[in-house]
Order: structure tokens, then C-alpha cells, then sequence
């Protein structure tokens, strides 16, 4: 028989369990106090004024864009190679997707995106897939809204700074997947305090009932995202480690991209 290599494996340990057995005590279970130190811990983290806790990374993404006030009418660009649901995303608030071809190292680069860049664009949603850097800095001059979708890049370092803290607005997800899981869940991060109002108005419905956006993470599942973020740099060293065996035993069969090697986890 063929041994399987898992996808990606959710590593789980006995103070994971004994931190959902807590909450599972406690009695609250729904979204709380749990929860709300999920998202202080992942702000810090971050360095960044407030991250929103959200049902799921797609969640986030339609909270973004949301917030941003990106509806019919707009347009919003976004790599070929990504997620279906980044797609879905930008259809689900009623703007037009519009696709930009991957450069050379998989994701995202500059000079693909001029040519479709219109007076509708409203967006552009940048994407570290599998966790390699997109050069963030160079579509800032473009002065459009950049959401920076790290979802497979959590703790990713690009030039002295973290992956989710260099777009107007960033998300995470934490789906099991993902480097750090809460099973399902994501995050909404930003700097700017008018994107975070609006986010956090559109979640809990305090500007329009009809415009709520009901995306609750639990505070069982915040409990598990502590529980793992507590041990996060062990996860990061495990992943550096893995990558380099794997740069090593493959540079001398297929072509190595520099920024594989110089992806900083």
C-alpha cells in the first residue's frame, strides 16, 4: 500500500482539549469574553488597531468587502490561481470579479494588473497563496483599496513585516486546514479605524438590521485558536524546517523560485 501524505494535518494536544473542556464548563459556548481575547491576542500580534473574529475566512472576506462599501457596480480584481470562494465573495455582495493572471512565482504581480484596472475598480484582493509573498508595496501607488488575503499565511514575515498588516484591510482563516485552526473561523484585521467601525456596525447589525451580517466565531473555538496560538512559534519552526528539506531535495530536479526560498516563516 501507498502511505498518504495528509493535506494538512491539525495538530491537536492534550492542552488544546483540556482549553475547550474549560469553556465547555463554563457554559458559554456561543461568542464572549473567549472570543474577544482571540481577537486582542491576534491584533497584538499584528501589531494592528483591532481584528474582528468572523464564522470563516470566506465571512471575512464579504465583511471586507462590505466594509469598503463594495457593492453592484464595482469591480474587483483577483488572481486566477486562488480559492473559488474569493471568487464567490466578490458575486456574493454584487460586484464583478475581475480575474488577473498569476506572474511568474504563483501569485499577483504589477504588471499583469494595469491593463484591467478601470474607473469601476473598487479593489484589489492580493493573495500570498501557500503562503508565498506577494510585493504588496508595489500596487500601493494605484491608490485602491488593497484586501490582503493571508488566509494560508499566517505568521509569514515579507520585509520585516507580517503577512495581514500590509493591506487597508487583511483576513485570516482558520479553518483545519490552515496553519492555525480553530476548525472554522477566520479573522478581519485593519489599521484603519473606518474600516473597522463599519466591520464591526455590519456584524452585529447596529447601523441596518437589513445589512447584518451574521458571523459569529464561538468561544469554543476561540479557546482552541488560543490554545494553538500559545504554542505558535513551534508551529512556525516545524514549517521552516519542512520547507527547507523539501528546497533542498528538489533544487537539483526542478526550478526552485527565489521567493520560496526567501519566504520568511
Amino acid at each position: 500500500m501507498l502511505e498518504v501524505i495528509p493535506h494538512s494535518k491539525p495538530w491537536i494536544v492534550k492542552k488544546d482539549k483540556i482549553a475547550l473542556g474549560k469553556v465547555l464548563e463554563s457554559g458559554m459556548i456561543a461568542q464572549g469574553n473567549m472570543t474577544e481575547k482571540f481577537e486582542l491576542k491576534v491584533s497584538n500580534y499584528l501589531n494592528l488597531k483591532a481584528s474582528i473574529a468572523c464564522s470563516s475566512g470566506t465571512s471575512a472576506l464579504v465583511l471586507a468587502l462590505r466594509s469598503l462599501e463594495i457593492g453592484n457596480e464595482s469591480e474587483v480584481i483577483l488572481p486566477s490561481y486562488v480559492c473559488r470562494n474569493v471568487c464567490e465573495s466578490v458575486i456574493a455582495v454584487g460586484a464583478k470579479p475581475i480575474i488577473c493572471d498569476i506572474g511568474d512565482n504563483w501569485v499577483m504581480d504589477f504588471k499583469n494588473i494595469e491593463p484591467l484596472i478601470s474607473k469601476k475598480t473598487s479593489a484589489i484582493i492580493l493573495v500570498h497563496t501557500f503562503g508565498l509573498p506577494v510585493d504588496i508595496n508595489s500596487f500601493q501607488n494605484l491608490n485602491i483599496p488593497i484586501i490582503e488575503d493571508a488566509c494560508q499565511a499566517f505568521g509569514l514575515t515579507s520585509k520585516s513585516r507580517k503577512a495581514g498588516t500590509l493591506g487597508d484591510v487583511s483576513i485570516f482563516s482558520f479553518h483545519a486546514t490552515k496553519c492555525l485552526t480553530t476548525g472554522e473561523g477566520g479573522m478581519l484585521n485593519s489599521n484603519n479605524t473606518n474600516i473597522i467601525s463599519r466591520a464591526r456596525n455590519l456584524k452585529v447589525g447596529k447601523e441596518d438590521l437589513d445589512s447584518i451580517i451574521p458571523m459569529p466565531m464561538s468561544d469554543l473555538q476561540a479557546a482552541l485558536g488560543i490554545s494553538q496560538f500559545d504554542r505558535y512559534n513551534k508551529f512556525l519552526k516545524r514549517r521552516k524546517s519542512i520547507k527547507e528539506i523539501f528546497v533542498n531535495e528538489l533544487q537539483n530536479h526542478i526550478p526552485i523560485r527565489k521567493i520560496i526560498v526567501e519566504a520568511d516563516y
